[in-house]
């Protein structure tokens, strides 16, 4: 009976094995046979689209591959983004596999003159592109010469920009991932909602960025940088906030996560530092003569990171940075407003919120929304909580 156990065992055993070796060969065979794509860039020359893949070379995945470069990248221009991959496709002696392609980059120039809807529209229909993707446009710069820069730590850019937009949005929060689901819902919903985008930029001088030497020194002098959101009106980018202005709307459209804010000390001498660890903003309206009014009501929670301030943080002189910090917050929420009035473009929500609150007041104003909304006037009231931390409060 024993023996029995003991060779049904084995048997299970060797099945198992043989499976793992089986399927890890049908792996290995098919990576073979794949050009993988970790990027996808698309230009405007000459009224074609200009497609550039960030293909992860294979030599990279082995393990004598020293300082073999991480990437190629292919270019070829078409009358659509089909055709320029069909003609990138015959230089490739792989087929091109895009399942697991990490983020798309579109230029400001696309963006401005033909809008993004199309390469939207090609996202979502192709079917071998996740759905998951994140979408990024550029500032001033094309989406090839963003993907031929040498980056620092990973070397392949893709993965790099990747692992930028993920730590902003867990660290800093001026900037969210937007996938091309989201936008197209946004363009089909269009007036009540607008598109805003993260953007990419090269900061220092793109030509040496495309050298190696770029990132053999401790300080590159070419990097690519994430610096906030871009904003649309319709399908067309209409421009670009800045990070503190990034860093307010995504706290207004509740996608902030985490962020610091630096101030002047109440008092006027020394600086403080708070880190904003929660956030939860209300928009609501009311109808005045046909006229929407706006309230909205932002509480934030966190704690100060640091002080050079003369007075501490024990009560009341805590209340005192909260109340300032409030203010702080108020005044850039308010300067944000002006700014989306001044372009007539409602990338806030405003519209959304009313809509999704009372649709039958959205529907008396939808027709003339845009040019009602740079005249509609908005209260904004901010509540802020700093929580006593650690032995901060014995600093004064």
């Amino acid at each position: 009976m024993k023996k029995r156990s003991w060779l049904h065992i084995t048997i299970y055993t060797l099945i198992i094995l043989s499976s793992f070796l089986v399927g890890k060969n049908v792996e290995d065979s098919l990576i073979k046979n794949l050009s993988i794509v970790s990027a996808v860039g698309i230009d405007l020359e000459e009224d074609l689209y200009a497609v550039t893949l960030q293909v992860i070379n294979p030599k990279r995945l082995q393990k004598d591959a020293g300082q073999t470069l991480g990437y190629i990248n292919y270019k070829e221009s078409g009358r659509t983004i089909t055709e320029a991959m069909k003609k990138i496709n015959t230089v490739i002696s792989r087929n091109i596999f895009l399942d697991d392609t990490e983020i798309f980059i579109v230029s400001e120039e696309l963006a401005r003159s033909k809008g993004i809807n199309e390469v939207i529209d090609y996202l979502i229909i192709e079917p071998n592109v996740a759905s998951n993707i994140s979408f990024f446009v550029t500032k001033g710069d094309a989406a090839n010469a963003i993907l031929n820069i040498f980056t620092p730590v990973q070397q392949v850019s893709a993965q790099r920009i990747h692992e930028m937009l993920t730590n902003i949005q867990k660290e800093a929060g001026f900037a969210t991932r937007i996938y091309p689901n989201r936008v197209k819902n946004y363009l089909l919903n269009y007036p009540v909602v607008n598109n805003i985008v993260p953007y990419i930029t090269i900061e220092g001088n793109f030509k040496q960025g495309f050298k190696k030497e770029n990132i053999e020194t401790f300080d590159p002098e070419t990097k690519i940088k994430i610096e906030g959101m871009a904003f649309f009106h319709r399908d067309k980018i209409v421009d670009f906030l800045n990070l503190e202005e990034s860093k307010t709307l995504l706290l207004v459209t509740n996608h902030l996560r985490m962020t610091f804010l630096e101030s002047n000390c109440p008092d006027g001498n020394g600086f403080v530092a708070m880190r904003l660890d929660s956030s939860k903003t209300k928009i609501n309206h009311k109808l005045e003569n046909g006229i929407p009014r706006f309230k909205v009501d932002v509480t934030v929670a966190g704690r100060i990171q640091e002080s050079s301030c003369e007075i501490g943080f024990k009560h009341p002189d805590l209340q005192r940075f909260e109340t300032h910090f409030g203010n702080l917050i108020e005044a850039h929420i308010s300067d944000l407003i002006k700014l989306s009035q001044s372009h007539h473009v409602d990338f806030i929500g405003f519209g959304k919120a009313m809509y999704l609150s009372k649709p039958s007041d959205w529907r008396k104003i939808e027709k003339t929304w845009e040019d009602i909304y740079p005249n509609v006037e908005v209260d904004v009231k901010v509540k802020v909580d700093i929580s006593e931390s650690g032995d901060a409060t014995k600093l004064k």
